[in-house]
């Protein structure tokens, strides 16, 4: 059964995505902070992070 509501007009008028250019690999990550490769995959199971705007 389908209500519809006086008034109310909602429609999706476009979708996007976004892919970066440059991924920091968990190598990178670790020369950055004090964790290792393996706590990293450990804790967020990433094994990079996309960098935006790079």
């Amino acid at each position: 059964m389908k209500t519809q509501q006086p008034g109310i007009d909602a429609r999706i008028v476009g979708i996007g995505a976004y892919r970066p250019r440059r991924i920091l690999s968990n190598e990178e990550l670790t020369a950055r902070a004090d964790r290792s490769d393996d706590w990293i995959r450990r804790r967020t199971g990433n094994h990079g992070t996309p960098i935006r705007g790079a």
